[in-house]
């Protein structure tokens, strides 16, 4: 089993990107409540007439369940965004990439191995 520690933290950067970083097991409780904080960004981003560009650092999670994919896809679906990348390992770059299929999302949300070809490829897409 996993570290059981559990700990998200979300901001919005300088450049006006919104980031992620979840750690721990994720559950379908965890990805709400990581929804809800950028729900709250990305609405203080369209309230200025800015895009809603958004980067998950998913590296350090350890676990998750059938409840936080399908509170992952309710996500790609709620969050006002207009280009998310996420990375981390294969195995979640995987589930995130066919979520993002399943919530018909996939030219908006893509996932990646390491945080240059995720800022990479959200550059291309904001251009």
């Amino acid at each position: 089993m996993g570290d059981s520690t559990m700990q998200t933290t979300t901001f919005m950067n300088p450049s006006g990107l919104i980031e992620q970083r979840a750690i721990g097991p994720q559950t379908g409780a965890s990805v709400r409540k990581n929804i809800t904080e950028l729900v709250k960004l990305a609405d203080v981003q369209r309230e200025q007439h800015k895009p809603v560009v958004v980067l998950i650092d998913i590296i350090g999670v350890t676990e998750n369940n059938l409840d936080a994919h399908r509170a992952v896809v309710k996500g790609m679906l709620e969050v006002p965004c207009d280009l998310a990348a996420f990375y981390g390992p294969l195995s979640l770059q995987i589930i995130i990439n066919m979520l993002a299929i399943v919530a018909d999302k996939s030219k908006a949300i893509r996932a990646f191995s390491n945080r240059a070809d995720s800022l990479e490829w959200l550059e291309k897409g904001a251009k």
